[in-house]
């Protein structure tokens, strides 16, 4: 096994290595003896030319490097860590390097920041990586430019649960320990890294090819044009990029293994008349490699790709032979000991699953009709149908898990699209050549490219409408059971590829597929026979409470009351990481009784990250949310989506009662009332007769018999952020240290933290 496939070997004890480390969190000082014995273990074993044990200790030592490369990544602080001496109550200067290409978003730029010293009376030297949000789109700042600004450091949010997505553990695996936001650029500080070196020649080049596109080429097709060639999609519309991803097709704005081979392939026959030897031929290609994947931003798409090119040359150049398993393998095991926590990573995982199955199964499939190979209809059609359905069988349980959503159009129209944007790329290249050579015959080219690009995008327009069919994947399982179950489903995939030849092969097909069924039917049989129940989850956000209901079946809704604007973004840094705890990635309605225009910002944020099916708001904020609208920009389908209540034209939502101060839940179990304010008791109960809370969506400055109005209109039970003040004769009890003694029924938020509503029997209310 270690003869033939040595790179394979070796990944297993790499990602093992990472996996035991993620999982135990060994400490270094474990950790660092560990490596020296186990590598003087590998060369005793190679000195006595042992043939199994040598490989076998030399395994567990890339292992335990690979986890103490991990281990400083995502777990193991040193004493001078920024985070130490975080505070998110106080603001400190931060000086630090830009680390990667800024990310731009719709609304914001997002960097990581590596900090090298906080300020202070005393500055002191620190370590870690930092992730800066910055409320502007901005490209003035760029990769390498050392910043100073102040700011408040807030940690990863955490999350409870093993079963729950772990935004803290997402961003720690990055090696991200802490997020800063700022409301401009305008307040950092810029010391502009080199005009010379590596990075700045990567920026010139990029610069370079922007501007050629923009100069030859109409605004929609350069900037499809740019996100073809390098992945760069801030001048994609943001309906544009939707329509990929409905489509099925969005892998073709990161750049991946086929845009280095068609790069690679143009700049190889662009040599080819030039009296080159290999090895210069060779080089020449390994630079045009380096720089191309420096370029597109270094995306693990394209450094998989770029890294196993480089194998391949260097391989051709030392005339060595070759297996593309082994190549692929250490192309994935050199970027692991780089990198130990991209194998975490959805775009990793994609990627290398994908070439994966493409290398083990086309060539099984193709061999079963050799007879064919030099038929045009094969080449040109049967051939690129094989790729397409074979990558999108390796890559559909991945999807599945993490987006919760298939495209069921999406081999057709990659079969459709692909083809356009490889051609289109070709003229890409060409067009720069030729502009380089002689701008006129750049124009010229351009000319036919700004067509092609245009005919591409009216495919993706046409396979990304809203009307084509989409299967929405919900996620019901728990990591380990999904895990499990991915492993299961390539497994099948490997049996399934050997079968193709292998009489052996069909018969372990059968067997394991009758396997796979009968234990598919005994954990839907166990998880029906569960018990299960709808739930409402109460909780405050800034100004007021959010309610989340989870129904049995289907996508849940959210209630927002009392929003108010925060220095930092409201979805992201509460709303989001609560729905994440939840496990919640998509919402069918979301009602909005109340919110300052400051706030509103956030919602239309909220609509696009949640996907949104139907906002609902009170039309207090229905000019607000107009104008809101329009100074950002939303696109149609996202302002179609927004419905208004409470007015002359009163929206219906089915289960929910709408009217201008309250929201009634009705529930087969009872009612649950939201209400903006209980101050004037405006309000009242109408569904007397059933067990119902009343929600008070603001902090409560209450009159003495507020409660018991209430409790007497038929409110069984009353939530509220917080009792802000009682007036009147209400008592107080000296053991609260003088704060107002109120009834059980009545629940501050404030001091439980959260809520949970269980529906199975009426109205049971539980902290969480």
């Amino acid at each position: 096994m270690f003869r033939r496939f040595p790179s394979l070997t070796l990944l297993g004890g790499v990602t093992g290595g990472i996996v035991v480390a993620d999982l135990f969190h060994p400490p270094l000082a474990f950790l660092i003896p560990t490596v020296l014995v186990t590598v003087v273990a590998a060369y005793l074993a190679y000195r006595r030319n042992s043939q199994s044990l040598a490989p076998l200790f030399f395994s567990l030592a890339l292992a335990t490097i690979a986890a103490i490369q991990f281990a400083h990544t995502a777990y193991q602080i040193p004493p001078s860590h920024f985070s130490r001496a975080a505070n998110p109550r106080l603001t400190i200067q931060i000086f630090g390097q830009i680390a990667d290409w800024p990310e731009l978003k719709s609304d914001r730029t997002e960097m990581i920041i590596e900090v090298d010293s906080l300020g202070g009376k005393v500055a002191q030297r620190a370590t870690g990586r930092l992730l800066l949000k910055i409320s502007d789109t901005t490209t003035a700042l760029q990769r390498g430019d050392r910043i100073e600004f102040f700011a408040r450091i807030y940690p990863a949010e955490e999350t409870a649960g093993a079963e729950q997505f772990d935004y803290g553990r997402f961003l720690n695996l990055k090696g991200i320990f802490g997020t800063a936001y700022l409301p401009s650029v305008l307040d950092v500080r810029v010391n502009r890294r080199p005009e010379l070196g590596f990075y700045a020649i990567v920026d010139w080049l990029r610069d370079q090819i922007r501007s050629t596109l923009q100069r030859n080429l109409s605004p929609e097709a350069a900037a499809l044009a740019s996100g073809f060639l390098i992945g760069e999609t801030r001048d994609i519309p943001v309906e544009v990029y939707r329509m990929f991803r409905d489509s099925g097709t969005l892998h073709l704005m990161a750049v991946s293994g086929s845009n280095v081979a068609v790069v690679l392939g143009f700049f190889y026959l662009l040599l080819r008349p030039f009296p080159l030897k290999p090895l210069q031929r060779s080089g020449a290609l390994l630079v045009v490699v380096i720089l191309f994947a420096a370029i597109s931003y270094g995306d693990p798409s394209v450094m998989r790709a770029s890294v196993m090119a480089a194998l391949v040359l260097l391989a051709k150049l030392l005339q060595r032979r070759y297996d593309l398993n082994n190549i692929i393998a250490l192309a994935m095991l050199l970027i692991l000991l780089v990198d130990p926590a991209e194998l975490f990573s959805v775009g990793f995982q994609l990627s290398f699953a994908t070439a994966w199955g493409l290398i083990f199964i086309v060539p099984r499939v193709t061999a079963l009709l050799t007879r064919y190979h030099n038929r045009i209809w094969y080449r040109w059609l049967l051939f690129p149908i094989i790729i397409s359905v074979v990558a999108q069988i390796c890559s559909t349980p991945l999807i599945a898990y993490y987006f919760g959503r298939l495209p069921l159009i999406s081999v057709v129209a990659n079969l459709v699209i692909v083809p356009l944007a490889s051609v289109a790329l070709v003229l890409i290249l060409t067009m720069l050549i030729a502009h380089l050579i002689l701008p006129i015959t750049g124009m010229f080219i351009g000319g036919i490219l700004d067509g092609m690009l245009l005919l591409t995008l009216k495919a993706v327009v046409y396979f990304g409408r809203s009307t084509l069919p989409n299967l929405e994947i919900e996620h019901s399982f728990s990591p380990v059971m999904a895990g499990s179950l991915i492993a299961a489903i390539f497994g099948l995939i490997v049996i399934a590829a050997l079968a193709l030849t292998s009489k052996q092969a069909r018969r372990w097909l059968v067997a394991t597929m009758l396997i796979f069924a009968n234990v598919a039917l005994v954990a839907v049989s166990v998880r029906a026979s569960q018990e299960e129940s709808a739930t409402v989850h109460l909780t405050t956000i800034p100004g007021g409470i959010a309610g989340l209901y989870q129904p049995l079946k289907g996508k849940p809704d959210l209630i927002l009351t009392g929003l108010i604007d925060k220095p930092y973004q409201i979805e992201e840094k509460v709303i989001l990481p609560w729905l994440r705890d939840h496990q919640i990635a998509k919402i069918n309605r979301c009602f909005v009784l109340s919110a300052n225009y400051q706030s509103l910002d956030d919602l239309i944020r909220l609509v696009d990250s949640c996907d949104i099916e139907q906002l609902f708001v009170s039309t207090h904020n229905e000019a607000g949310i107009r104008q809101v609208c329009t100074e950002l920009q939303v696109d149609e389908r996202i302002s179609q989506r927004i419905r208004f209540f409470g007015g002359v034209a009163n929206a219906s939502a089915a289960g929910v009662a709408l009217s201008q101060n309250q929201i009634d839940m009705i529930l087969p179990e009872g009612t649950i009332t939201f209400v903006g304010s209980a101050e004037k008791l405006v309000f009242r109960n109408q569904f007397p007769g059933l067990p119902t809370v009343a929600v008070v969506g603001k902090p409560w400055r209450c009159e003495a018999g507020d409660w018991i109005a209430l409790h007497e209109l038929g409110f069984d039970q009353i939530v509220c952020p917080k009792i802000a003040q009682v007036s009147g004769n209400a008592s107080s009890d000296p053991h609260e240290s003088g704060e107002p003694a109120v009834p059980a029924y009545i629940h501050q938020l404030s001091k439980l933290g959260e809520l949970k509503i269980d529906l199975t029997r009426p109205l049971s209310l539980q902290t969480r």
